[in-house]
């Protein structure tokens, strides 16, 4: 019997029989190439395919679409990071912590309401802590909320400016690439094919495009945003008068002062008298 293959009829040599009938090992030199490498190939071709339409998109815009472009990187920057603040100010434990600030303050337990307010922390808790340590006045009051609203209002200046500056861009590539154009159209030399002017025109387009996505891809969040700046600054006024009901259950004397503190301010300087007497005709 031969070990080189089958020898039977209507089969043919079994597997590893070489042209001469012996037995050959399969070659393992070459490995097969590794998963890794195939599974890092899958990953960079979405990629390719999402970079090589930008890249086309952005040459044939222009030199405008780099500013369009920084905007839309800061614009989402800044969108991000008050997305964070805003949800560690009004998550569900703040808005807990808030409603026990609002009853320690009206109730007047200063030690429950500076335990609160220290844990808590934030814009609330700031001007609680605030209100406790120099009272609940007026004058206080205002101070201490003109002190957290910086951090309040932050980058809303900018996020306007994005909305407003970014479709105006993308209309100054526009008019400057129709500009071209036209100039194209009255050169001295003939145009074989109209639709290169065409072409030319629709690419200047691409701008305005761009600088209406990157508006609204912030005026939307910059809109949200502003509402949680209007519901912060009532909250605050709603801590600024519960500190002030629990001081005046607390220390009525020092409640009908800071009224009649409040309402001399209210009235203004009483006019003077002239103290010399009235002659009579």
């Amino acid at each position: 019997l031969s070990h080189a293959g089958d020898a039977r009829p209507g089969r043919g040599p079994g597997p590893g029989a070489g042209a001469g009938g012996g037995y050959h090992r399969p070659d393992l030199s070459e490995p097969a190439p590794p998963a890794s490498s195939a599974r890092h190939v899958r990953s960079i071709a979405p990629m390719d395919q999402f970079l090589e339409p930008f890249g086309r998109v952005m040459e044939r815009g222009g030199p405008v679409m780099v500013p369009l472009l920084v905007l839309s990187v800061v614009g989402l920057g800044l969108v991000a990071e008050r997305i964070w603040f805003w949800w560690s100010v009004h998550r569900g434990l703040r808005a807990r912590g808030f409603q026990e600030l609002l009853a320690a303050l009206r109730s007047g337990h200063r030690e429950a309401a500076s335990s609160i307010a220290a844990r808590e922390g934030g814009p609330y808790g700031r001007v609680a802590a605030r209100l406790l340590a120099d009272g609940a006045g007026d004058g206080v009051a205002i101070e201490a909320v003109e002190e957290v609203r910086p951090n309040i209002e932050r980058f809303m200046t900018a996020l306007s400016t994005i909305v407003t500056a970014a479709p105006l861009i993308g209309i100054l590539g526009t008019v400057v690439g129709i500009i071209q154009s036209f100039e194209l159209l009255g050169s001295a030399d003939r145009i074989q094919d109209p639709g290169v002017v065409a072409r030319g025109i629709a690419t200047a387009l691409l701008t305005t495009a761009g600088g209406l996505v990157v508006a609204l891809l912030v005026l939307f969040p910059f809109m949200a945003f502003r509402a949680q700046v209007d519901r912060a600054l009532g909250r605050l006024e709603a801590v600024a008068a519960a500190a002030r009901e629990g001081q005046d259950r607390t220390n009525p004397a020092v409640g009908r002062a800071a009224a009649a503190a409040a309402a001399t301010a209210e009235a203004g300087p009483r006019p003077e008298t002239d103290p010399r007497p009235v002659r009579a005709d």
